[in-house]
């Protein structure tokens, strides 16, 4: 537009339904990105209730094998050792479900603890699945002199101890895969909840022109331009006005991650000095 040109109402009627279609669209990507958190958040919710559940079901099985390995079979080498073991994840696996639905109940918003705490706890017992699996595999795979019980002469049968191991070193395989599925969904909800963190706005700023010394007006803001750091529009009937790209502009302030779109914005230099095209007018 050359200076002293009037505007033409339509040209503003354009914009004004452009800029309303791209803050509908911006809504609606805000809207949708909302919905998909949400349910990341009740999977991570669901799945993490069902496997905590089930866990602190398999380690009171666990642990009631234990006790009554300890209780009949006390004289069995190595076996106050292997039920401290058993006993040890199983109780640890038992507490801390009990310990998140408690935190969940007292707290008004029924946030449960930091899945940063759910990643280290359900790694110190997904290792100490591991240790149980191999310390009660060495034991009955070692223990040949209580392996067998002789029956009616020379046949042969396992002895229950056996049996009770065996079942051991399943239930604390399964308790194994469970508290590693659990570490890897308490990674993926830390990293949900940095994305989350990140605020995004988009910023659409149309320019009627850089004025002399590189002075500024955004058209269509509804702000001042004091507002977004810009300085106050001075128009000069001596300045000549050629077509250049739009210079980037960042509001001020706290806005996380800002999106910024520009059509284009008219260049103007002064006469008695001219400047180069294709520089930005903002200094």
């Amino acid at each position: 537009m050359e200076p002293g040109e009037a505007e033409d109402p339509e040209d503003h009627r354009i914009d004004r339904r452009r800029q309303r279609q791209r803050q509908q669209q911006a809504q609606a990507t805000c809207a949708g990105t909302q919905q998909q958190r949400q349910r990341a958040t009740k999977s991570w919710l669901t799945a993490r209730t069902v496997l905590e559940g089930f866990s602190a079901l398999i380690s009171i099985a666990l642990l009631g094998l234990g006790i009554k390995m300890a209780a009949s079979y006390d004289t069995a080498p190595l076996i106050h050792v292997s039920v401290a073991f058993v006993g040890f994840a199983a109780a640890a696996s038992i507490a801390w479900p009990c310990l998140e639905f408690s935190t969940m109940w007292l707290r008004r918003d029924h946030r449960g603890i930091y899945p940063g705490a759910h990643v280290g706890v359900h790694i110190c017992l997904f290792l100490a699945s591991v240790a149980v699996i191999g310390y009660v595999c060495l034991w009955v795979s070692e223990g040949d002199h209580w392996k067998y019980v002789v029956v009616h002469g020379q046949n042969m049968e396992y002895s229950p101890l056996y049996h009770m191991g065996i079942a051991a070193m399943a239930l604390a395989v399964v308790l194994f895969l469970i508290h590693f599925i659990l570490s890897i969904l308490a990674c993926r909800e830390i990293r949900r909840k940095d994305y989350a963190d990140e605020t995004f706005v988009t910023v659409v700023v149309r320019y009627d022109g850089v004025g002399p010394e590189g002075t500024a007006r955004p058209r269509g803001y509804h702000v001042s331009p004091a507002a977004i750091n810009l300085p106050a529009y001075a128009a000069r009937e001596t300045s000549t006005t050629s077509l250049a790209p739009a210079p980037a502009v960042i509001p001020t302030g706290d806005l996380g991650r800002v999106d910024v779109s520009e059509e284009f914005a008219v260049y103007e230099t002064r006469s008695e000095n001219p400047e180069k095209p294709g520089r930005s007018g903002l200094r």
